[in-house]
């Protein structure tokens, strides 16, 4: 169905959290899976529960080998939320023995897949996140809504939009500035997501029984926010609509 890479332009904005989140508010049919390709990762192991492999680490030594799809579903872990996850390494040494050309060896077993995945890049910079930035249908940049995280996105937003076909910003709280503030200083539309740190919580964990938060505002604005990149990637557009400035 597609391939969608968070990122972010500066500190930790919850490029991990979105990525979970935009994968549970997935429909389930879709088999949204997570990539856990940021150079500085290791969180969801820890949040989830389990094992640092199977995992990104062991999914790229097999894939070099064996280019079926099946091989993502062998090494993910499905998380009682629906989600699966391909979790990273923590530590530096593994990190490196996979995540250089993960990119490459992951992107035709994802598209032959034909399910929602989501990667979570982390940091724009290194080269590993310009290469899923590169595979992408969509990069979505998550930021929070402060002059200094404005500014970092704005300077960033051309290399990213030269290497990505497709690129959506999200802010995710609010204040100082508002999403229309943001919109103004980078000059792009953006989708706006406040924060609800209980279903933050629950969607990281993978936890079952999501359906109270299902009519919670963070669930209903991610469900939107997927709903329109994915018709941003179906129909070829190459930015968010207008309305989406809105907070």
């Amino acid at each position: 169905m597609a391939i969608v890479t968070v990122v972010s332009a500066k500190h930790a904005p919850g490029t991990t959290t979105l990525a979970m989140l935009l994968a549970s508010v997935a429909d389930p049919f879709s088999l949204p899976l997570v990539l856990e390709a940021d150079p500085a990762g290791g969180d969801l192991a820890a949040r989830t529960g389990s094992l640092f492999e199977p995992g990104m680490g062991s999914v790229v030594s097999a894939a070099r080998q064996d280019r079926s799809h099946r091989i993502l579903e062998e090494h993910c872990r499905p998380l009682p939320s629906g989600v699966g996850v391909l979790v990273g390494a923590m530590a530096p040494h593994r990190v490196e023995a996979y995540l250089g050309d993960s990119a490459e060896v992951l992107t035709e077993l994802l598209q032959r897949r034909a399910g929602l995945a989501v990667v979570d890049a982390g940091r724009w910079g290194p080269p590993s996140t310009s290469a899923w930035a590169a595979v992408a249908d969509l990069v979505v940049v998550a930021m929070r809504p402060a002059v200094d995280s404005a500014e970092h996105v704005a300077v960033r937003l051309d290399q990213i939009e030269a290497v990505a076909p497709r690129v959506g910003v999200a802010v995710i709280g609010e204040g100082p500035l508002s999403a229309v503030d943001v919109a103004d200083i980078i000059e792009r539309p953006v989708w706006s997501l406040p924060v609800d740190a209980a279903l933050a919580k629950a969607v990281c964990e993978g936890a079952g029984g999501l359906e109270p938060f299902r009519r919670t505002p963070l669930w209903l604005a991610a469900e939107t926010m997927l709903d329109e990149l994915l018709n941003l990637i179906a129909y070829g557009q190459t930015r968010p609509p207008l309305r989406r400035i809105s907070a």
